[in-house]
């Protein structure tokens, strides 16, 4: 293990870097935002993922490159949704209108405790206090990222609140196992027969549709820029299942060179292709940060999930714990 120093937050943070090796992987963490900064094979200097060299350009120009998103990932209608009689009113920091990924001032843009340190391990912990973007609480939430054997980057969040809240929590690495510009010819292949469809606020319509509406059947390995011509335009959840189960495989992603498998507890994937990325930076590597640089697959709860009952609910309550695991193993072929 490698530790560095990453930079100075505004409210006089230090911000260090972390490398891992472990599974014939390093990796490079920040502890703003828990971002995975950089993943490479040991034996290549080709990064899979988008990152930036400094903590200035994250803070400016991050698209939620490699953060944790939360403490609810994804979109919330309105902002609003209720606990028992009472209204909760979450910051609208999407379209002005609705609450995504916890707000300009969510965990995935602050600086997180470093717990323990390990070769191959990093412990990372933050409280999200009572009423901060609107969240009941204080929050507790713990990271555990491994890279474990067989090419395996291995996640586990956890959560505890002192009252009854909403906890969605979400790695938001952006992919991209070529190194090439964009990751339009890279396959994808997805184990769900439905989706969400999103009206303009990117909020679930209503039920899961089929992924034969639209151009959405990734159930066999196709290419992200399909073969109609048509515009890749993904932004959508996945519905793998109604709730969260035990860990297994649900996404599969693959380059000329490269092939990742995602596995998770979660009951749905957030697939993004990145069509809206527009960053004026280059990032690690010199990496080229625009449209399709880079695919997120998030696992996670369906998202405006406190607004629909039949969702698998995002409600933690105190005394309990919420635990995600997730998996995302990376195979040179």
């Amino acid at each position: 293990m490698k530790k560095e120093f990453f930079g100075i937050t505004k409210n006089n943070e230090s911000i260090q870097k972390f490398t891992l090796t472990g599974g014939g992987l390093i990796a490079k963490f920040i502890n703003w935002g828990a971002v995975l900064q950089d993943l490479k094979f040991e034996s290549d200097s080709k990064s899979l993922v988008l990152g930036l060299e400094k903590l200035e350009d994250y803070i400016k120009h991050s698209r939620y490159f490699g953060a944790t998103a939360g403490p609810y990932a994804n979109r919330i209608d309105s902002g609003r949704f209720r606990i028992n009689e009472s209204e909760i009113q979450l910051q609208t920091n999407f379209q002005k209108k609705h609450h995504l990924h916890g707000g300009t001032e969510g965990i995935g843009r602050r600086a997180w405790n470093v717990d323990e340190v390990a070769k191959n391990a990093l412990k990372l912990s933050i409280i999200h206090p009572d009423g901060h973007m609107g969240y009941p609480g204080p929050i507790q939430i713990n990271a555990t990222f491994s890279l474990l054997d067989s090419g395996i980057l291995d996640i586990v969040y956890k959560a505890e609140t002192e009252k009854t809240t909403i906890v969605n929590l979400a790695h938001h690495s952006y992919f991209n196992l070529s190194g090439e510009k964009t990751i339009l010819e890279h396959e994808l292949k997805i184990n769900a027969s439905t989706f969400l469809e999103v009206d303009e606020g990117l909020i679930p319509r209503g039920e899961p549709q089929s992924v034969e509406v639209g151009g959405h059947d990734f159930r066999d390995f196709r290419r992200i820029e399909n073969e109609s011509g048509k515009i890749s335009n993904l932004d959508h959840n996945y519905c793998l299942s109604l709730n969260p189960q035990e860990i297994r495989p649900v996404a599969w992603l693959k380059s000329s060179s490269v092939s990742l498998q995602i596995s998770t507890t979660e009951p749905g994937i957030q697939v993004y292709d990145g069509h809206g990325l527009d960053v004026q930076i280059t990032g690690i590597d010199g990496r080229y940060l625009g449209a399709y640089a880079g695919i997120a697959l998030e696992p996670q709860l369906w998202p405006d999930s406190p607004n629909r009952q039949e969702f698998a609910s995002p409600y933690l309550f105190p005394g309990e714990v919420y635990f995600q695991h997730t998996q995302y193993q990376f195979l040179k072929k």
